[in-house]
C-alpha cells in the first residue's frame, strides 16, 4: 500500500509466502478483500487495516472450490466473488459484513461481478470454453434482471457506473428504435383433460 502523495514508502500488507492477489478496497477504505492460496486453495481473505493482530480472516472457507474476483457493494455491506468447482461450474456468492460468520449465499452462476449503484443487483460475467456471456441478478430473489447476452470476446473485467450513456451516434440511435425478433415464441396446445384457464407442464426430451 502506498499513499498517492508519494512521500511515504510502500507498506507491505501481506508477507505470506503464498500467492496474494486481486485486491478490492472496501468503500470505507479500512478493509481489503483479496485472493490468497495460503490455505492451499484459492480463497477469499479479508485484511482489516485497523488491526495489527489477527488482521487476516478467511471469509470463503471452502477448500472444495476455487474463489476469484472479489467485488464490494457500494455501501460496503456485502462482498461478492466467484467460486468454481472442480467440474467447472461457476457460482456467484455474496457475503454480508453484518453476519461475518455466516456462510456466503449463492446467488446464481457467474465469474465476474459488478454491483449496481443502488446495491440491489449485480451484473455477472460467465464463461464457457468458447464463449463469454453477460447477465444480471437481483441479489434478494436471485432472479434475472438481464437476459444472458453473448459477448464478442473474452471478459477481463466488469463495472457498473452510476450514469446513463450520452447521446448515441445516429446509426446506433436508429438501431435502438428497432424491435428485435424474439428468439422464441410461446405455443399453447389446448388439452381436453386440463381445466379451462390452466396449463399442463410436460417434460421435454433432452432438456433439463
Amino acid at each position: 500500500i502506498r499513499p498517492l502523495d508519494g512521500l511515504q514508502d510502500p507498506v507491505h500488507l501481506t508477507t505470506d509466502p503464498s500467492q496474494d492477489f486481486s485486491p478490492a478496497w472496501s468503500p470505507s477504505g479500512r478493509q481489503i478483500a483479496f485472493v490468497s492460496t495460503r490455505s492451499g486453495e484459492k480463497e477469499i481473505w479479508l485484511a482489516d487495516l485497523d488491526r495489527t493482530e489477527d488482521r487476516f480472516q478467511n471469509i470463503s472457507r471452502n477448500l472444495s472450490t476455487s474463489e476469484a474476483h472479489p467485488a464490494w457493494s457500494p455501501d460496503g455491506s456485502r462482498l461478492s466473488w466467484s467460486a468454481a468447482t472442480a467440474e467447472g461450474q461457476q457460482n456467484l456468492l455474496i457475503w454480508e459484513t453484518a453476519h461475518p460468520n455466516d456462510r456466503p449465499k449463492t446467488i446464481n452462476s457467474g465469474l465476474w461481478s459488478a454491483w449496481s449503484p443502488a446495491g440491489d443487483a449485480v451484473l455477472a460475467g460467465l464463461e464457457s470454453p468458447n464463449h463469454a456471456y453477460l447477465s444480471g441478478y437481483n441479489i434478494h430473489s436471485s432472479s434475472l434482471i438481464l437476459p444472458i447476452l453473448t459477448l464478442p470476446g473474452p471478459l477481463n473485467g466488469i463495472t457498473w457506473g452510476p450514469d446513463r450513456l450520452g447521446q448515441l451516434p445516429p446509426e446506433l440511435a436508429a438501431a435502438a428504435q428497432l424491435t428485435p425478433t424474439p428468439p422464441w415464441s410461446e405455443l399453447v396446445s389446448p388439452q381436453s383433460d386440463v381445466p379451462g384457464g390452466r396449463q399442463l407442464i410436460v417434460p421435454l426430451p433432452s432438456v433439463e
